[in-house]
């Protein structure tokens, strides 16, 4: 139980870092990408909702046809976005929403229980569920370690801003930090529902 409030704790704080993005990008004349962190937001607040050990507020097929419209959003820019290393963001941004919309699917109920319930076998009879679950929990761990690397100074999302108060929130190593927190976090969840 305790690990659930954690988990609640950090991703209610990563989505309340990305909206403090959004504020500070709005004032500031920094290259930002405000639609990006929106989608943190979002993607923060369903997480925490669904680790929220007192059970989901959300429900499921509300939250994943919200998420479902987010994934779609996230493709769109992907293929609109011409630099490269925008194009990877969107996708990150993709897979990690198709994550949160198959637990919104494959879990009836909010992860508190989710352990004395197993999910189905299949979702929708597309695919095995155990093989979508694994491949999603390689993803997410792709995911958290590219953002470890950029967190630490890898330079894959350009170089931090200045040190100012505006620019340690715009920093994209801050964002990676919440990025990777969100990733493990991710591929935390799909391994308790398996």
């Amino acid at each position: 139980m305790w690990i659930q409030w954690l988990g609640t704790v950090v991703m209610l704080a990563v989505a309340g870092y990305a909206g403090l993005r959004l504020v500070v990008a709005s004032r500031s004349s920094a290259h930002t990408h405000r639609a990006s962190d929106a989608t943190q937001v979002l993607m923060g607040l369903g997480m925490a909702a669904m680790l929220a050990p007192w059970g989901d507020p959300i429900p499921g097929v509300g939250g994943a046809a919200l998420f479902g419209v987010m994934v779609v959003a996230c493709v769109v820019a992907m293929l609109r976005e011409r630099v490269t290393s925008q194009r990877l963001m969107w996708v990150q941004h993709a897979v990690m929403g198709f994550a949160i919309v198959y637990l919104f699917a494959a879990t009836p109920m909010p992860m508190a229980m989710s352990s004395a319930h197993p999910a189905a076998d299949s979702l929708g009879g597309v695919l095995p569920a155990a093989a979508v679950t694994w491949i999603l929990i390689a993803c997410s761990g792709c995911c958290a370690a590219w953002s470890a690397l950029t967190t630490v100074g890898v330079k894959f999302q350009g170089a931090a801003e200045a040190d100012t108060p505006a620019g340690w929130t715009l920093a994209p190593q801050a964002t990676s930090l919440c990025e990777g927190l969100m990733a493990g976090s991710m591929a935390w969840m799909l391994l308790a529902m398996r």
